[in-house]
């Protein structure tokens, strides 16, 4: 009985420390013993994003047209995909989504993107294609595919902001 007693006194005398990170409207509130700390909360834009959906059909040469959502600072802006390609054999619709990186203005993503690639899909798929623009800006998306598509070649797709 003496060890549980000495025990519980052992915890009584630790220093009290909690988080509360929903409290004060983004702040956090570290209590310690009879001190108040208020630190405000560190918040960054979150990173620029797209997701798009497009319509491939091809023989050799391919087209493709769709259209998307560039999203940066909490506003969205539509633009529209056009895009051949060469050495594509198929119809396939893709679904994609992925980060942006190296957009300094908004007006730097509509242009050209070029992009290697080799895959296949048959019923439904996946495809990774990281692309990359003359103003610098680079998107790497992640698609899933539905239908039939055997790339062999290089594509290049313009996004263009409406």
């Amino acid at each position: 009985m003496r060890r549980i007693t000495a025990i519980f006194m052992a915890f009584a005398f630790v220093p009290f420390v909690a988080f509360a990170d929903d409290i004060g409207g983004g702040e956090t509130i570290v209590i310690q013993q009879d001190t108040v700390v208020v630190e405000d909360a560190v918040s960054a834009p979150p990173p620029a994003f797209v997701e798009l959906q497009s319509t491939a059909i091809a023989a050799g040469i391919g087209a493709r047209i769709g259209d998307g959502s560039l999203f940066v600072d909490g506003q969205e802006h539509p633009f529209k995909v056009r895009g051949v390609s060469l050495g594509d054999l198929g119809v396939s619709v893709i679904a994609g989504e992925g980060p942006v990186q190296g957009l300094e203005n908004v007006s730097d993503f509509s242009g050209t993107y070029m992009a290697l690639e080799a895959g296949i899909a048959a019923g439904k798929g996946v495809s990774t294609l990281t692309m990359r623009n003359q103003h610098g800006v680079t998107i790497r998306l992640e698609s899933d595919i539905q239908g039939a598509q055997l790339t062999l070649g290089g594509q290049a797709l313009t996004l263009e902001l409406q």
